[in-house]
């Protein structure tokens, strides 16, 4: 079968005007900096690193090895082991991570979650699924020329719905880059996750019809055993690897960008298909052609975050967000240019404001982020984006030692290696995964902000459990749906549901 060309989805940002309920009004971080003290030279370090995607965090084994070390240490080690497995060097037959290299090496190889599933190709019109998935650079000269397929731009699942389930009404803009270009954002499916709605035809609305809040709640499948689930995590069935999903976000290179910078990042090339004209692009919801006709582009693109929604047998759903590190100004790392803020900036500098002007057009030339106003194309103006939400003592010294640790790994194992140069922002879980849903029992564990900055630059003021608390299966009962806003895309036969 021909391999057919991965949908590129060019995600328009969302931000919300109205009031959130995802946004958490009350956190407040409640490990001690004396916690971190008496054990400040006792936590794991990236000792070995494996292709080896892990399971569960064994929190018994490292408790034992590592006593009185607080939880999110072990959550953050974790973490970063998942995100060393999904970004290793893999081979273009069948995705499989190189068993000869290692992370760092073979830095033209494209990457084992690139091999993943995009929701677009998963949802198709109550259809089994078929086409294989192939990253660009894998293709041959022939598939190459194969136009993308499944081309509609999508909106980011956080501007759907609030944690209520209620539509929040928020405005869908876009993020534009020092350079002038829109940020690009995939999200993808791991196989476990896909083979479990194949096998149950969950891309059909239809069945997920039986599905309710009370004594038949939906759930994707969790890592592990059952021996492992001692927290009483709600699982449908178990794999050794649980469901993942997973968003990545990446700033377009234009010729103008050295060698030296891309070398600060993971690179690679994607083909975009840019639609002509329709009523979406006037309206704001959609990136459209500047000229009103359909075109597609091989683009160079370096990879500035990284999003992983990870559900294991051990603590549930454990959610963990990576960023380059040249994206913001950061207190420790001081430069003269940033993918998505200008030291310098001497007008529309309003802070964590987009300054997008629809229709939202793409331009071959670069820059592509254009619009047209008075009939005449004009560029758009970058965002002024900072972080807004940093970890506070003791917790910021600790995600920044487990940062330096795992940098210098990856500079041992390869002195050039582009991983040395991504950062862990942070880690969220339930502390009681029993009770998903109920939000006096359960707690978010660190009662703080988590958002990454490159897929929410305007409502940093945010946490991964509020809002995909909000994400509902489209049928009748609209029952939560496991905290994946994938499974609003199922579409059904008879109409009783619609794709989103």
């Amino acid at each position: 079968m021909r391999a057919i060309q991965r949908l590129i989805s060019i995600t328009i940002i969302s931000i919300s005007i109205a009031f959130l309920a995802c946004v958490s009004a009350s956190l407040a971080f409640t490990t001690t900096e004396t916690d971190f003290q008496k054990q400040s030279q006792l936590q794991p370090k990236p000792e070995i690193i494996t292709a080896e995607i892990p399971y569960n965090p064994n929190q018994a084994k490292q408790e034992a090895s590592y006593p009185n070390t607080p939880r999110v240490v072990f959550l953050d080690h974790f973490a970063w082991q998942v995100f060393a497995a999904l970004n290793w060097p893999a081979d273009c037959q069948q995705g499989s991570p190189l068993a000869s290299k290692k992370i760092g090496e073979a830095p033209d190889a494209p990457r084992v979650w690139e091999f993943y599933r995009t929701p677009e190709t998963v949802f198709l019109s109550a259809k089994t699924p078929s086409t294989p998935n192939k990253p660009f650079i894998c293709l041959n000269a022939e598939n190459r020329l194969v136009p993308p397929k499944n081309s509609t731009v999508k909106l980011t699942e956080q501007g759907k719905l609030d944690a209520k389930g209620q539509n929040a009404n928020p405005q869908d803009l876009p993020l534009v880059d020092q350079r002038g270009n829109y940020i690009i954002v995939e999200t993808y499916i791991n196989p476990q996750e896909l083979n479990q709605i194949v096998k149950n035809k969950w891309y059909d609305g239809v069945n997920l019809a039986q599905f309710n809040n009370d004594n038949n709640q939906f759930g994707l499948v969790c890592s592990g055993n059952e021996n492992d689930n001692i927290l009483g995590v709600p699982c449908s069935t178990y794999e050794k690897e649980g469901a993942i999903e997973i968003k990545a976000s990446w700033r377009v290179f234009d010729e103008q960008i050295s060698e030296d910078e891309k070398a600060r990042y993971y690179t690679t090339k994607r083909k975009v298909l840019i639609p002509g004209q329709s009523d979406k692009c006037d309206t704001g919801k959609a990136f459209c052609s500047d000229t009103g006709e359909e075109f597609s582009q091989v683009i160079e693109v370096g990879l500035i975050g990284f999003h992983i929604k990870h559900k294991t047998s051990e603590q549930g759903w454990i959610w963990s967000t990576f960023e380059q590190i040249d994206n913001v100004p950061d207190e420790t790392l001081k430069r003269n240019q940033y993918t998505l803020n200008n030291p310098d900036c001497q007008k529309n500098c309003v802070e964590n404001t987009s300054y997008v002007e629809p229709p939202y057009l793409w331009r071959k030339e670069a820059p592509h982020a254009v619009t047209k106003i008075g009939g005449e194309i004009k560029n758009q103006i970058p965002s002024q984006i900072v972080r807004s939400f940093k970890p506070k003592p003791p917790l910021d010294a600790q995600i920044s030692e487990q940062n330096q640790q795992w940098h210098q790994a990856l500079k041992d194992i390869s002195k050039s290696s582009v991983w040395q140069y991504y950062n862990l922002i942070g880690t969220q879980w339930l502390t009681n995964p029993s009770q998903l849903y109920n939000e006096q029992l359960r707690e978010i564990t660190p009662k703080l902000p988590l958002a990454n900055v490159t897929l929410e630059p305007y409502i940093q003021n945010s946490n991964c459990i509020g809002c995909h608390t909000g994400a509902k299966l489209r049928t009748r009962m609209q029952p939560y749906a496991d905290f994946t806003f994938q499974m609003a895309r199922a579409n059904s036969n008879n109409g009783t549901t619609n794709a989103q």
